[in-house]
């Protein structure tokens, strides 16, 4: 009954809404967000091309991690394949020492050798590694001394280097707001434009919910929030925004059929029901693919589809029990 005649429950839809937008933001005031290195200022390090019989999935990623947290135990550590045959790694920020065993560590392990993080240790390996290099590049030559300090030189250039300072993590952070709050209002011109300056608000107030959800999530259970996190809220705004879309649709067909002495409830409810088994099919199949890439993806593909499929769910629920349940109460309430 009471998805047969949403509006009529429309105050219990809107108080759950409200209670999980309130939760989310005493979390965020409160507790505030884990911010991932994207947003901090950190270290990372480019391999362009793994030797051969190196392939990036979940054992190599967890070798890597445990390189970098060898050489310092509380780093915050993001591993990502790049290309074919690449990896990216993204630390919080070393000192020259943790990085200089974080690329001794890196040598060791892609030369095959027993990784060890002791700095004396480390220094040996690199040396091994150079002397290697230098037997197969040699000819007939002799490399000693400066040359074959030339040679580490070049050995460690492959892996390329980088430090991320926190003036540019926060124009991140800023850019990011400000994405979200672009593509809110352009929506908020187009469906106004598109249906009525009514449905536009009622759009907005839902994306507004599910973006404040996501985030409430995050803030809540102190999860690494990243840019996968932030390219997840801005395709969850076009997901969920496409399911509005789709149900006020259905809102102005109902304008003409049932003209206007039919209330806005009526109309909502007609709406809702007419779609409710599209917006269903269309989320849960979604999910499916989503959830298995994050069951059987690598961290990174995780980190990204987990706010995806917590925008999925709340954008479903927006789209049919939030923004056409407000719109009617809004249209009813202005006669």
């Amino acid at each position: 009954m009471m998805f047969k005649n949403p509006c009529a429950y429309r105050k219990v839809f809107l108080s759950i809404s409200a209670v999980l937008v309130v939760v989310s933001i005493l979390s965020m005031a409160i507790f505030g967000f884990n911010l991932g290195i994207d947003f901090t200022s950190g270290t990372t390090f480019e391999i362009e091309h793994m030797p051969e019989g190196f392939a990036y999935d979940g054992a190599l990623e967890a070798d890597v991690m445990a390189i970098v947290t060898g050489a310092k135990a509380d780093a915050s550590v993001q591993v990502q394949a790049i290309g074919a045959d690449g990896v990216f790694i993204k630390a919080s920020e070393l000192t020259n020492e943790e990085t200089e065993l974080v690329v001794d560590g890196l040598l060791a392990y892609f030369n095959g050798e027993e990784v060890s993080l002791d700095a004396t240790d480390a220094t040996a390996v690199v040396e091994e590694v150079a002397t290697d290099v230098v037997e197969e590049a040699a000819t007939d030559a002799v490399v000693e001394g400066e040359e074959v300090e030339e040679v580490k030189g070049l050995v460690k250039a492959a892996i390329s280097i980088d430090k991320v300072s926190a003036t540019t993590s926060a124009r991140l952070i800023g850019d990011t707001f400000l994405a979200v709050l672009i593509a809110i209002v352009l929506m908020l011109v187009y469906i106004s434009i598109r249906f009525d300056f009514k449905s536009g608000v009622c759009a907005v107030i839902a994306l507004a919910h599910d973006v404040i959800l996501m985030f409430g999530f995050y803030s809540l259970f102190q999860l690494t929030m990243n840019t996968s996190f932030v390219a997840a809220v801005l395709t969850i705004i076009g997901y969920s925004i496409n399911a509005t879309i789709i149900v006020f649709d259905r809102v102005r067909e109902n304008n003409r059929m049932l003209g206007k002495k039919a209330t806005g409830a009526v109309k909502a409810n007609n709406a809702i029901t007419t779609s409710y088994t599209r917006t269903l099919y269309s989320s849960l199949t979604t999910l499916f693919t989503i959830g298995a890439l994050f069951v059987l993806g690598v961290s990174s593909i995780q980190e990204f589809a987990l706010p995806i499929i917590v925008g999925i769910v709340c954008g479903a629920y927006s789209s049919l029990f939030v923004a056409p349940t407000i719109w009617a109460w809004w249209k009813d309430s202005s006669k």
